[in-house]
């Protein structure tokens, strides 16, 4: 247990949990489950962490749901098996679930489409193993999904369980619509409406032949308080419930003594002028989830009911009482305030390198030649390689000589060509980026780079030399391509 002088010290804002809070919201789960006879398998997505993880699996390591192939990874490096990809399945991530497919016992997929299926069968996992693939439906949550009405259901199912290589593992449903539920009354009712569509379809499924081994449904709110016929599924797999948050208590999932997070924030400012303080936490570290809608705001400031968050920038809050005058005597500077999160799954703020490419209109044009390119040039590589490892180091001592290099000189366009392959090769070097990509930015590179400059000094030297001809501006565009090539095959895959 945390001392208070050590929550005193921390940086804030600060996101805080209650341990023993999610003890005791897993270990409830974990009984209705047993207590109804059917399989709990979590969802992941709120809090990405093991030791959640551990908590809500009992230790086991098995049996979770993801949204996320960086949450697949994650797990399936820290030695949990049976995981649930509960995603459509992306076409260009593939070759990673096929990855994690061969690497665990169970890893599963989730399609809604025949395109998908299609897909898979193009991957064939080693050994002889089958995908073991999940039908998602959509019982008027209005997100994911094929209609269990709907004959291309029953068409689908029957296409996965005559695929070869592929194994029919259950059908899918989310109960997302429990969300807009204010009630015990409406949620049970979203639950029953789910299930019984749920359990009329797999009842299909079998009086056609097709076997269907799982049936699943969840959400927070409906496992929370689940109805006597989720006892006839097989699984279910909420994930909120481990921390719960405003929304879930508004909806009626919970009580106010089970949320289990809490983000810590300091007073940084105080205006009387407008009876108002500022805080160091904006939405960033919250959410705009409530739009502002609830009696306090866009969150519930724990212990200050007379408190309400008005307005949220990037990493600010404005805190100004219900009614009457703040008195800041009781929230100096410095001091902490606990904000509770109106809905709470875990966000993370990267940074991103991104290369913007303009000339979007060439499309799919570029995109078939860059392919071609690429085959190309990884045919070609071991004899090309050689040249390139000279050429680029040529760049790179180019570039050391633009500080001395003065606006009239006719090489200048070079350096400067120079400069920007270097820039290349950085981005390349942190991006990782494929090949195919690279030439990508070989196209159309050239043609950013020396339009977007073309009343600088990188090309106006070299035409003023040779009378602004056309054959000089060619051979400037041509060499700053091939700088651009040159860099290619050095560059880490």
């Amino acid at each position: 247990m945390a001392s208070v002088a050590s929550v005193q010290q921390l940086l804030t804002p600060a996101f805080t949990v209650d341990i023993q809070k999610v003890e005791n919201n897993a270990k409830r789960m974990i009984e209705r489950c047993q207590a109804l006879g059917v399989r709990l398998r979590p969802h992941m997505k709120t809090h990405k962490t093991v030791e959640c993880a551990d908590i809500m699996t009992g230790g086991s390591r098995r049996c979770i749901v993801v949204s996320t192939l960086a949450e697949a990874r994650f797990y399936t490096d820290h030695g949990f098996d049976d995981i649930l990809y509960a995603y459509p399945l992306p076409f260009d991530k593939v070759d990673i679930c096929a990855d994690l497919a061969e690497r665990l016992e169970m890893f599963h997929v989730l399609i809604d489409n025949e395109l998908a299926l299609a897909e898979l069968k193009k991957r064939r996992l080693k050994d002889g193993k089958a995908w073991l693939v999940w039908q998602k439906i959509n019982c008027n949550n209005g997100r994911v999904g094929v209609r269990p009405e709907d004959p291309a259901a029953m068409i689908l199912a029957k296409s996965i369980a005559e695929c070869e290589g592929v194994e029919l593992a259950g059908v899918y449903a989310h109960c997302g619509n429990s969300y807009h539920a204010t009630g015990l009354e409406e949620i049970q009712a979203v639950a029953q409406e789910t299930t019984t569509a749920t359990l009329d379809f797999v009842q299909k499924l079998e009086e056609a032949g097709v076997r269907c081994p799982r049936s699943s449904i969840g959400s927070t709110p409906t496992c929370s308080h689940p109805i006597p016929d989720i006892a006839r599924l097989t699984e279910v797999h909420p994930g909120n419930y481990v921390f719960y948050d405003v929304q879930q208590m508004m909806i009626g999932s919970c009580q106010m003594d089970d949320i289990a997070v809490r983000v810590l924030t300091r007073v940084i400012g105080h205006y009387p002028h407008r009876n108002q303080m500022l805080v160091d936490c904006g939405w960033a570290a919250l959410s705009l989830d409530s739009m502002g809608k609830l009696p306090t705001g866009y969150a519930i400031i724990d212990g200050h009911p007379e408190l309400k968050l008005v307005e949220m920038t990037q990493e600010h809050g404005k805190i100004e009482p219900i009614s009457g005058k703040l008195d800041f005597n009781k929230f100096l500077l410095g001091s902490l305030i606990a904000i509770i999160p109106y809905h709470f799954v875990r966000r993370f703020v990267a940074r991103v390198l991104v290369v913007v490419v303009l000339f979007a209109e060439l499309g799919i044009c570029v995109a078939n030649v860059s392919s071609r390119l690429g085959d190309i040039l990884s045919a070609w590589e071991p004899p090309v390689k050689r040249f390139c490892d000279l050429s680029t180091s040529i760049c790179r001592g180019l570039n050391l000589l633009l500080p001395v290099v003065s606006s009239s000189c006719p090489l200048q366009w070079l350096v400067y060509g120079s400069r920007s392959m270097c820039l290349l090769i950085e981005t390349v070097d942190e991006c990782h980026a494929s090949r195919n990509s690279l030439a990508v930015l070989c196209l159309v590179c050239p043609i950013i780079v020396l339009l977007s400059q073309s009343n600088s000094c990188c090309l106006s030297s070299a035409c003023v030399a040779t009378k602004d001809s056309w054959s000089c501006r060619f051979v400037a565009r041509w060499c700053s391509w091939m700088w651009i090539v040159s860099c290619l095959p050095v560059c880490p895959m």
